[in-house]
């Protein structure tokens, strides 16, 4: 494969950027550029977003020869150790920088020893809607995949969320699974352009991944001596009995709602069921042995999150504070970790900070972009420089600041 651009240790890369493009691929992306205006009639400023699916394959061929160029087929970013990566993950990496929009930007986690995230792809299905779009890359690429992040099933990249990021871009979200049962804490991203993003739709760009399990060793145990799901629910229901009549006669839940077969992994991956009842109680109970592990009750939502200002039509004679309603929250990698409610209220319990912004619901969910704050920076791009916005965030502690205001309305 093709060199991949790094010193002795990586740590922060500010991308593949840093050499100005040659003349000649400039000359290239105008002049495609001008050929898909003039047959389009479309503005040259469209064009990218009126790219036929072979255009812009031609496009990224382009720009992944001038990334050639460079000597920066790949930019590893985060923290990584010179050879870390196995023969078979430099071959993966290899594969998606032919499928890049220039070069190919990994963030490299090195505590998992593989990828967190796999940027300025360039995957193009024009006519397909998101999901089909995934569907056609898991097809196309999933062997790159698997040998990326050690996975073994394809039905285990199982992305069942759709939310808008923004008005350019849809995520498609899902629990990574290990035969096929989902683990706690990982998780799978795909990020694909809508018709409002300079790209044009049915982009794939960014996928995201979690899988810090990946070489921890299943139990022995074959799953066909696992306890069932009923066994599950008659311990976990005596469980709850067992608390009600500790708590001076509280009233109990009544039958379980649900279990739900899961990973907890960390030195080893214990199977365990994860039991609802509709009082928002949850107990897990260990699959091999049917040993109670944890009970315990969804933490209660809290807040509102506000921050001192004037929400869209309020007059100025009746001052009040804009909460975060629907705002999206990430944690440093940028990674969504969900969002507050409708009414700024919220569930998260972190003790690490987090970062929120006025990023929530867009599209036909919010079509004046109502509560949405960005900034705008100036980005050079091949055909010159475009403006971007980026979304304004503040850090934030859950577990200390639980209802915070963010700002005085003396400042």
């Amino acid at each position: 494969m093709s060199a991949i651009n790094e010193g002795p240790e990586v740590t922060a890369s500010r991308g593949p950027n840093r050499t100005p493009p040659s003349s000649a691929g400039r000359s290239a992306v105008a002049g495609l550029i001008e050929r898909s205006a003039a047959s389009t009639g479309a503005r040259p400023l469209d064009g990218l977003r009126r790219f036929s699916q072979a255009e812009l394959d031609e496009y990224g061929q382009i720009l992944r020869a001038m990334a050639a160029e460079r000597g920066e087929p790949i930019s590893l970013r985060g923290t990584h150790q010179r050879s870390t990566e196995s023969d078979a993950q430099r071959s993966a990496l290899g594969h998606f920088a032919s499928v890049a929009g220039g070069a190919l930007e990994v963030s490299w986690d090195e505590d998992q020893r593989s990828p967190a995230a796999l940027k300025n792809l360039l995957f193009v299905r024009r006519d397909l809607e998101p999901r089909a779009v995934w569907a056609a890359f898991l097809e196309e690429h999933y062997e790159a995949l698997a040998q990326l992040w050690a996975l073994g099933l394809r039905s285990d990249l199982n992305l069942t969320g759709l939310s808008p990021l923004d008005d350019e871009t849809v995520v498609l979200s899902g629990e990574l699974r290990r035969d096929g049962i989902p683990v706690d804490g990982e998780f799978v991203e795909a990020f694909v352009t809508t018709a409002a993003s300079r790209l044009g739709p049915g982009v794939l760009k960014q996928v995201r991944v979690s899988a810090g399990s990946r070489g921890t060793e299943l139990p022995a145990v074959p799953s066909d001596r696992w306890i069932s799901a009923d066994r599950a629910k008659q311990l976990a229901d005596e469980r709850r009995r067992d608390q009600a009549h500790a708590d001076d006669g509280a009233a109990a839940d009544g039958a379980a709602r649900s279990a739900t077969l899961r990973w907890s992994c960390g030195e080893e991956c214990v199977p365990y069921w994860r039991v609802t009842y509709r009082s928002g109680w949850t107990v897990s109970v260990g699959a091999i042995d049917g040993q109670v592990l944890q009970a315990r009750q969804e933490v209660a939502r809290q807040g509102p999150l506000r921050i001192a200002g004037l929400p869209p039509g309020v007059d100025r004679r009746t001052p009040a504070a804009i909460r975060f309603r629907n705002a999206n929250v990430v944690n440093s990698s940028g990674t969504s970790l969900g969002q507050t409610g409708p009414d700024g209220t919220h569930s998260f319990t972190q003790s690490t900070p987090v970062q929120i912004g006025f990023e929530g619901a867009v599209g036909p969910f919010n079509p004046a972009r109502y509560g949405r704050i960005q900034h705008t920076q100036l980005v050079g791009t091949p055909s010159g420089p475009v403006y971007v916005d980026r979304p304004l965030r503040t850090s934030w502690t859950p577990s200390m600041q639980p209802a915070m205001n963010f700002s005085s309305p003396d400042a």
